[in-house]
């Protein structure tokens, strides 16, 4: 299951936020639904903030642009890779099947600034 929305508000016309919002369910990265391979459901929120300033200069506007991604700092992973094989090595005559997995970690809050030149 993945949900996500955008709430945004403008506050003048020159200038609106966005709360963007995502859930993602739990998961499986392999196609055995091994507890080794299972990812834990997350939730996720942005805010974006933009600004945009009317010149009579060379550029029509300029944009200014913040973006502060998980802002609550949620510890998550979305993704990593699972695996097994069969040993029939180790213990002569006895074939194990081995699982592994290894795991990428999301950023907690981390920000984004912008500059965007209309012409």
């Amino acid at each position: 299951v993945v949900v996500g929305n955008a709430l945004t508000y403008s506050f003048m016309p020159n200038f609106q936020a966005t709360l963007l919002s995502k859930f993602v369910g739990e998961q499986y990265m392999g196609n055995i639904d091994s507890e080794f391979s299972k990812l834990d459901s997350y939730f996720v929120n942005d805010l974006n903030v933009v600004y945009e300033i009317e010149t009579k200069s060379i550029f029509k506007s300029i944009i200014l642009t913040g973006l502060v991604n998980n802002i609550f700092g949620e510890k998550y992973i979305s993704n990593g890779f699972f695996f097994t094989f069969d040993d029939d090595w180790s213990v002569p005559g006895e074939v194990s099947t081995i699982e592994g997995a290894g795991y990428y970690p999301q950023a907690t809050t981390n920000f984004l600034l912008g500059v965007t030149l209309k012409f």
